[in-house]
This record gives structure tokens, C-alpha cells and sequence, in this order.
């Protein structure tokens, strides 16, 4: 590698690190300051993810399963979707809580790593093989890649720090098609693609699938330039008309000046057929596919039972545009920040203006052939248009419509770009255009007249289309996003790099004069052409410099404040009490942030000991969301489960130990050996009637298969299921007698007492009252359907639910639809209840696609649906519960993915253990194997006979051990493979050596 090389490659890397370095200080961000680079999911789910890899890599913590958050779940495929890429690791070094301040570091590493990444493409697709370039080419690659690392993508959506690995890895998946449809091996494709999806799957598919595209579109220059090699000289033609005047086979082989190719022209073409060529695609990216399995499979598997089970082709129906066509170039102005809500409609797609003057550049020189452009229209056309079309950006999202952050794959529209400009402008200033030419210019003009054009045409050209897409936002909303100053920003961006290239072209191409005014001319030349380059490169600099300021402007969390928390939670469970290592708590204040109304986070992962229900993952199971939206927890969403009011009917069955509340809950009592409170005011709360984690039911597994009645049509006047059944339904408290009457065998009706809800007399426009009347004494629940909206995943009707004046809940969010304990009344009391809408201009939409707003679900639903009054009659619950055959459970241990315990069975029975069932669980009994079940539809269970039971239980990952046998025989057989065509090479040119002599 040479010097100059070694040069380009080491500030492809050191810009970016400062660049970042300057917005977090600009910011204040940590080491500048204490806030932290954390946003959006970051803090509620990434970081307690690395704290805990970093427990799982110093062996506090399990790889494969985690009983500490879900109620218990696989985490294999957590690692895979989050935390997979290798220098994710590095947090081995950290304490869960001091993740916020490991995120700086990791960002100044992932970000420039993608500058060096692109650099590599960029050099190994244009001007390998050691052609040197001029001055002005070099700078421009490594321009280029610095363009690529800052995008908007990189570091509005840092957030997501597991998509920044395929920003990493999709140019050496380029240049790897590039080297295979060259004919120059298949080893950078397979290495690429493999690790790509090693690193973070989901980006990885991304990548793969666009090599599809990407090979098609090498092929195609491929025999584009093979065409234009065979034509003469000096029969070249502008535009489209390169043919050959005199009808001769091939250009004369002594051609210097070659303005269709920036790379060497001694470059050997492949010449392999498209058949071929494709065969090696194929098998290079099925065997690349296959060494990654060891991560994609079980992956795969998880996901099929968590979020991504409910999605599939019907979400190529609806709505054709996620965005109107006509603003989409006004998304590259500086400083926009992209949309987290899919109703923003605002992709991360802010690039340098640079970029967008060298893509105008490319289309608009008329040197390059019709074909060439042709091509790299579509191959930028693709991506593109998936932006904008939601059937195609399904597609490349694995066919699971985006719940948040806008365009997720439009990293490879970005990477397009880049290629395409550096092509674009390298061409107007490489040297070998000197002093040619072009035949056909009807003035005879040198080419630097011809390459001015371009540059003028093109970054005209950039100036209008974004000029004219920010007017149509202007005219049709009026207003300017992101704001008229950054809009303005990028019109005065776009005319100066126009302006430095134009300057770079006229003097750096200008044709030498004779004698001393060559000298003099030179002289100048060079002093001109060097100032273009130091202007633009001090333009660039600003630009990156404001632009990644500006998307780091969205930080405002406290790195110290997120510290403290996790380390005073990680006091207060420090020796947490446990039955040989069980505990299930239910703890209603947050873990990080104010409130845990818009959804769980996951700091329970890097608890030991303390098994909650807050979980906020991908790739939790569907069916345990499934069961505890039934039962009154959590709405079922993609973000999880949480655990936000005591709910005690249910809890008792689901083995719920503690209570972390403010309030006593009902049959709990305070622990007097953990008297420290949590927060100032949470306490520690020790239930009493509550089963043990294992305990025997009435029910067979297939009598526990409740059938679904719950019917959501859509509107706000759902879910007003009055009467019990033995179905599951709409109405969380009927759910729970169902679940009740069938694990006892007896009449659970009486396990609830309805309340008498009448509407209050009222003049209040802000809020809706009601007056409650209990039936009986005991524990009060509350419910509300209409603006839980229950048909839909995303978040209802945010308001506050008040028991006489006071507020109880914030509820209607993604993790706040959910049983509300409202307190104990005696019979016959009566109590205000009121919904209180946060905010009076609020809509949501439901399934149909139907806007529903607070009027239609809080004003105008009818009592039976806006709320529902339950009273727990706790004597009847703890009858039920004494029919449970609970008393012979004895649980021996207790640890990630492994139980073991012995049960003393009154009779042939089925025991259910209170874990969330999942196909990786395995049991014994007595030694011998026993089948699994799924029971009530999210919890394990196992056939026991009376008497005396050992039971084991152990979790492995579905599919861990035949994925890694497939990808240690994937990556053999591409080994065997390479190994036996390198062979037959050499055979056959030692077999032509001999020949010749």
C-alpha cells in the first residue's frame, strides 16, 4: 500500500472522530459535558441490552435465556437482532451503568469505520490496482466516504447503533460484486455478505438483497464498457451515438485518453456470460447465507413467534405512498432530523450537498453514455422508490411494515449516491482528459469545456429540483422544514460546491501554453486549482461540522442521571430474597425516565434476581403478550410487556412475589427485611396469596386452549363484554374468572363484583366523570376500552384516570392500557371516577383505517364501553386458589433456562409452571423425557403422575445447534470450493506454459 494511500485511508477515519468529537461538544455531550449520546430507545432498550452483554461476557448472566425480564424469556435471538457486531464486546469493560458514557466511545469508533469502509469501495471500484489519480481525485474519494459516514442515517438514527454495522459493511459488499463480475475471485463477496448478517441480521438482509440488484447493475457496465472498448478513438461520440464511424472492431490499444473509465485502462475484463457470472453470484451468497446461520436461523425462529409473526404480504396492501414524491428532495436539506414516528414520513436521507451536485454531474455530462446513465438511474431508481412505495419498503424490511424510523434501508439509496457522484465528478477531473478532443463538439472545444458543463449543468440542475421541492412543502403546508435558514443553507451549499468544482475544472484541465508563459500558466494553474480544492474541502468541513451538530441537538439526557438510577436499582436488588433463586416482582414505578406510560424499558436484564414483566424487545414471544393483554397488564404492541398497576386476581396465578408500589396492594404485606425504599417512596411489598412458581390444575394442556372470542371491530365502543365465559375475551376481569374456572374445575363467576357506572353530572368539556358504586367490599378495578383503542398495536387515548381527584395512572399509552387498582372500598361506597384526556387534540388510527379522536373515544362512547368497575372479592379468590393443587411444590433451583424442583402430585395432573412457553424448553420427570405444553396460551406446562415428581427443566435456543452446523459447513465447503478452482487454474496455465514452449 502506498504512502498516499496509507494517508487517505488514515483521515477517512480521523475526520469523522473529530467531526463527532465537535457536535459532542457542541452539545455538551459526554466527555464535554454530562449529556448523554443516548435517544429514542436507546435508554429504555439498547442500553440495558450492552448492560447486559457486558454481565453475559463476565459470566453474570446468561447468553441464552434470562429469567429476569418477561417473566422469563430466550435472549439468543436478542443478541443476534441488537448486539451481535464484535466491537460490541468492547463493553466487557463497563459496568451496566456506565453504558451512557461507553455509547461516546463506541460512536467514535462504528461512525468512521464506515468512512474507511466506503473509502475502500470507493478505491477499489475506480482507482485500484495502483493507479495513483491526481491530487483532486484522492481528496474526492476520500470526500466521498466522509460524506457516506455523516449522513443523517448514521447519526440521526445512532440511536439504532446495530444498523450503523450494515452502513459498515454494505460498500465491501459492493465491491465484492464488483470483483466477482470482473472476474476477480468470490472470496470479498462471501466474506462480505457473511459478515454483514453476522453483525446485525437485519441490515445484512438489507445489504444481501441489494447485491441482487447490484450484480445486474455491474453486468450491465460490464458490457457497456466492453461495447465502447471496442469502437476507435477517435470515432468517440458524445452522448448516447458511441459507435464506431468506420465500423472497426476495437479501439486502437495505444489509447491514452480513455474519458469512459476513471480506473487504469489495462483493468482486464471478466468476459464471463451472464449465465456464469449469475451461478457464481448464486452459490457465493447461498453458501455465504449459510455461514451466517449460526445467527440468521435461530433469529429467524424467534421472530416468527414474536412481533414479526403478525405481519406478512397482507402489508402490501393500503396506502401506495409512505410520502408525497414531490417532497422528497426536500429531506436532503441540512440539518433535518428524521422521522422516529412512521407519521412523520421523514427519511434519513440529509447528505452532502456535494453528493447531490455530483450525482446531478453524472447524468448531466453528455460525455457518458445513454446506457451508463440508464443503469445508474435504475440502480439508484431502486432504492429510491422504496422510500416512497410501502409495498417495496416491506419488502426490503423482511416483509414487517415499520412501526418507527422512517426508510431504514436508506443507507443503500445514500451509498448510490455516493458512487455515482464521486464517478460523476471524478471523470470531469481526472488528468487523463487533459488535452483530449471529443469528436462530434461542433466548436472543436477541449473537453474541459465539455466537463465545465457538466459540473454548471449538474449543479444547476441540484439547485432547482431541491429549490423547487422545498416551494411545493412551502405552498401546499407553509412552512419550510426542517426551517427556511437550513433551506437557505443548503441552496448557498449547493451553488458553492458548484462554484469550487467549476474552479477545479477550468484550471485543472486547462491545455499547457508554450514557453515562459507555459511556465508562468502552470504556475497559476496549479495555485488556482489547489485553492478550489482547499475551498471546497473548508466548505465540507463546515457542512459535516453543522450537519452532524444539528442532528446531535436532539440529545438531552443526563449520562449521570441514568448512572445513578441503574445503580441505586442495582442497590436495592443487591441479596434480593428468593426462593433458591425465584422471584417474580411486579414493579409499578419506572426503572429509568418519568413514566412508564408509553412503554416498558428493559433494565430488569441487568437486575439478577428480581424477575419483572417490563420487557421492551423485537423478539419477545408473541403468545406471552398475547396472554397478558388477556389477563389486564399490557396492551399487546411491538414494544413488550410492563407491569403498571397491582392486578391481584392474576397475579396470584401468574406466581407474582413482591409488589414495588407506593400504596400497600391488596393481600400483600410489608417486607420487613427490605425496608429501604425505592425513589423516596416505593416499597416493597410481600404478596400472600400467591401460588408457588409450579403448581397443579384441573385442566388437561388441550382443555387449557381457551377458545377467542374477543371481536375488535375497530370502533371506540368495543370490548363491552359483560358476561362470563369459558372463551377468551375482550374484558380483561371475564378473562380472568375463564382462566380461574379452568385451572380449578369450579365456578368462578363470583371472583368479580361488578360496580354500578353511571355517568356524573358534569359541565366539564376537559374531562369525563363518572360515579362508581360498589356492590361488595374489597379491592377496585378499573378498565377503559374506548381509549385503550384495543384493536389496534400502537398507543390509544392518552389521559390521566383520577379516583376522587386524585390521579391513580396516566393512562392509554403503548405500555399503559392496563387493569387500574383503584383502591378498597366497603360495599355500597361510592367513588368519582374521571377521565382526564391530556390533551383535547389528539387522534389515533385503528386497524380500518378510521381516525379516531377524543370526542369519539372518551366523550362519546357509551358508559358500558368508556369504563369498566370491577370489585375482587378476595375470600371467593382464595377458595379458588386452595383447589390448586400447590401445597407438594418444592422448588430446589432456579437459574437462566434451567429449573429443577420436585412436586408432590395429589393425582395425575398437569403442573403448570407460571414461565412463558417457548419451543426451546425441555423436561424430565423422574428421569424420563416428557413433552412440553403450551397451556392458557403463553405459559409451560408438563404431564405428572400422583406421588413423587423430580422435574428438570432446560432451555436451549430453537435451531442454535444445526445452524452452527450449517455454517461451519457452509464456510467448509466454500474453502473446498475456492481451494479446487484455484487448483484447476494453475493446471491449466501450467498446461499452457508447456504448450507454448
Amino acid at each position: 500500500m502506498t504512502k498516499s494511500a496509507i494517508a487517505a485511508y488514515a483521515l477517512s477515519f480521523v475526520v469523522p472522530f473529530f467531526v463527532i468529537l465537535f457536535a459532542f461538544a457542541s452539545n455538551g455531550i459526554y466527555p464535554f459535558g454530562d449529556v448523554s449520546v443516548m435517544m429514542y430507545d436507546m435508554p429504555v432498550q439498547y442500553a440495558q441490552f450492552f448492560g447486559w452483554l457486558s454481565n453475559v461476557i463476565n459470566g453474570d448472566a446468561s447468553l441464552l435465556y434470562s429469567a429476569d425480564a418477561g417473566m422469563g424469556c430466550g435472549t439468543y435471538a436478542q443478541y443476534t437482532y441488537y448486539l451481535s457486531s464484535p466491537l460490541n464486546a468492547l463493553v466487557a469493560f463497563c459496568d451496566p451503568s456506565q453504558v451512557p458514557y461507553f455509547f461516546s466511545f463506541l460512536f467514535l469508533v462504528k461512525i468512521p469505520l464506515a468512512a474507511v469502509t466506503c473509502l475502500v469501495f470507493l478505491r477499489g471500484r475506480f482507482v485500484a490496482a495502483g493507479a495513483k489519480g491526481s491530487c483532486a481525485t484522492q481528496v474526492l474519494a476520500v470526500v466521498g466516504a466522509i460524506a457516506y459516514s455523516l449522513t443523517s442515517y448514521v447519526t440521526g438514527y445512532s440511536s439504532n447503533i446495530m444498523w450503523i454495522d450494515g452502513v459498515i459493511m454494505a460498500p465491501l459488499a459492493c465491491l465484492g460484486v464488483y470483483r466477482l463480475v470482473r472476474g476477480r475471485g468470490c472470496a470479498a463477496l462471501f466474506a462480505s455478505c457473511a459478515c454483514a448478517i453476522l453483525f446485525n441480521w437485519y441490515t445484512g438482509y438489507m445489504v444481501c438483497f441489494f447485491t441482487i440488484f447490484y450484480f445486474f447493475y455491474e453486468y450491465a457496465r460490464l458490457r457497456i464498457e466492453e461495447r465502447e472498448r471496442a469502437c476507435d478513438e477517435g470515432e468517440l461520440r458524445l452522448g448516447s451515438e458511441r459507435k464506431c464511424a468506420d465500423g472497426a472492431d476495437k479501439r486502437n490499444e495505444d489509447s491514452a485518453n480513455e474519458p469512459a473509465r476513471i480506473a487504469p485502462k489495462n483493468r482486464k475484463l471478466a468476459g464471463y456470460p451472464l449465465i456464469q457470472l449469475g451461478l457464481r453470484y448464486a452459490a457465493t451468497m447461498i453458501l455465504a447465507v449459510g455461514a451466517s446461520a449460526v445467527i440468521l436461523f435461530p433469529t429467524l425462529i424467534a421472530l416468527l413467534g414474536g412481533k414479526g409473526s403478525g405481519a406478512g404480504l397482507a402489508a402490501l396492501a393500503g396506502t401506495i405512498f409512505s410520502l408525497n414524491p414531490f417532497d422528497y428532495a426536500n429531506f436532503f436539506a441540512i440539518g433535518t432530523r428524521p422521522g422516529i414516528i412512521v407519521a412523520n414520513a421523514t427519511p434519513a436521507i440529509v447528505i452532502s450537498a456535494l453528493v447531490l451536485v455530483g450525482v446531478a454531474v453524472f447524468f448531466a455530462d453528455a460525455r457518458r453514455s445513454r446506457a451508463l446513465r440508464v443503469a445508474g438511474a435504475v440502480i439508484m431508481g431502486i432504492p429510491a422508490s422504496s422510500l416512497v412505495l410501502i409495498q417495496l419498503n416491506t419488502i426490503w424490511l423482511g416483509f414487517v411494515p415499520e412501526s418507527s424510523y422512517t426508510g431504514r434501508m436508506a443507507f443503500l439509496l445514500l451509498l448510490t449516491m455516493v458512487t455515482l457522484a464521486f464517478e460523476g465528478i471524478a471523470f470531469c477531473l481526472d488528468n487523463k482528459n487533459e488535452a483530449l478532443v471529443v469528436a462530434g463538439n461542433p466548436k472543436n472545444r477541449p473537453v474541459r469545456h465539455t466537463s465545465l458543463r457538466a459540473v454548471v449543468k449538474g449543479g444547476a440542475a441540484a439547485f432547482l429540483i431541491f429549490g423547487c421541492a422545498t416551494f411545493n412543502v412551502w405552498y401546499r403546508t407553509l412552512s419550510i422544514r426542517p426551517s427556511a435558514a437550513n433551506a437557505v443553507l443548503e441552496l448557498v451549499l449547493i451553488t458553492g460546491f458548484t462554484a469550487f468544482l467549476a474552479l477545479m475544472v477550468r484550471q485543472g484541465l486547462r491545455v499547457p501554453a508554450e514557453g515562459n508563459a507555459r511556465e508562468k500558466r502552470e504556475t497559476g494553474r496549479k495555485i488556482l486549482a489547489r485553492a478550489g480544492i482547499a475551498c471546497l474541502v473548508v466548505l465540507f468541513a463546515f457542512e459535516q461540522c453543522y450537519g452532524t451538530a444539528a442532528q446531535y441537538a436532539a440529545c438531552d439526557l443526563s449520562a449521570s442521571e441514568y448512572s445513578n438510577r441503574i445503580a441505586e436499582l442495582e442497590e436495592y436488588y443487591e441479596d434480593y430474597p428468593t426462593d433458591n433463586g425465584f422471584a417474580r416482582t411486579g414493579q409499578t414505578c419506572v426503572y429509568y425516565g418519568s413514566s412508564k406510560y408509553n412503554g416498558p424499558d428493559c433494565t430488569g436484564l441487568v437486575l439478577s434476581g428480581p424477575g419483572s414483566f417490563d420487557l421492551y424487545s423485537s423478539t419477545q414471544e408473541n403468545s406471552v403478550q398475547n396472554l397478558l393483554m388477556r389477563l389486564g397488564y399490557s396492551k399487546k404492541t411491538p414494544f413488550g410487556t410492563a407491569y403498571q398497576s397491582p392486578n391481584t386476581a392474576a397475579d396470584a396465578l401468574l406466581s407474582v412475589t413482591n409488589v414495588i408500589a407506593e400504596e400497600q396492594p391488596p393481600e400483600t404485606e410489608l417486607v420487613a427485611d427490605h425496608a429501604q425504599k425505592l425513589y423516596g417512596s416505593y416499597r416493597d411489598w410481600k404478596t400472600t396469596s400467591s401460588m408457588p412458581l409450579g403448581y397443579g390444575i384441573a385442566a388437561t394442556a388441550e382443555e387449557t386452549e381457551l377458545a377467542n372470542k374477543a371481536d375488535y371491530s375497530g370502533s371506540a365502543t368495543d370490548a363491552t363484554d359483560d358476561e362470563p365465559t369459558d372463551a377468551w375475551s375482550a374484558n380483561p376481569f371475564n378473562n380472568q374468572i375463564a382462566m380461574y374456572a379452568s385451572a380449578t374445575g369450579a365456578d368462578a363467576s363470583g371472583l368479580y363484583h361488578k360496580a354500578t357506572a353511571v355517568d356524573a353530572e358534569s359541565t366539564s368539556t376537559t374531562q369525563r366523570d363518572f360515579t362508581v358504586t360498589t356492590t361488595s367490599a374489597g379491592p377496585l378495578f378499573l378498565y377503559f376500552p374506548s381509549i385503550y383503542l384495543l384493536d389496534i398495536e400502537e398507543a390509544g387515548i392518552s389521559c390521566y384516570a383520577q379516583v376522587n381527584g386524585n390521579t391513580v395512572e396516566h393512562v392509554g399509552g403503548r405500555g399503559s392500557c392496563n387493569v387500574v387498582y383503584a383502591g378498597t372500598f366497603n360495599a355500597g361506597e361510592t367513588v368519582t371516577v374521571s377521565i382526564v384526556p391530556t390533551a383535547m387534540k389528539q387522534t389515533t388510527v385503528n386497524k380500518h383505517g378510521q381516525i379516531v379522536d377524543v370526542q369519539q373515544a372518551v366523550f362519546d362512547a357509551p358508559t358500558e364501553a368508556a369504563i369498566k368497575a370491577e370489585t375482587l372479592d378476595v375470600d371467593e379468590m382464595k377458595t379458588l386458589l386452595g383447589k390448586l393443587d400447590s401445597a407438594g411444590f418444592s422448588l430446589k433451583s432456579f437459574s437462566n433456562g434451567q429449573v429443577s424442583a420436585s412436586f408432590d402430585a395429589q393425582r395425575d395432573e398437569t403442573l403448570l409452571v407460571s414461565i412463558p412457553y417457548e419451543k426451546g424448553w425441555s423436561a424430565t420427570v423422574n428421569g424420563h423425557n416428557v413433552p412440553v405444553r403450551e397451556l392458557y396460551g403463553g405459559l409451560l406446562g408438563i404431564d405428572v403422575t400422583a406421588g413423587t415428581n423430580d422435574i428438570e427443566l432446560h432451555y436451549m435456543t430453537p435451531g442454535l445447534i444445526p445452524s452452527a452446523i450449517i455454517s461451519i459447513a457452509s464456510v467448509a465447503a466454500f474453502c473446498a470450493w475456492r481451494a479446487f478452482e484455484n487448483r484447476r487454474h494453475r493446471t491449466r496455465a501450467t498446461s499452457g506454459k508447456r504448450a507454448a514452449q
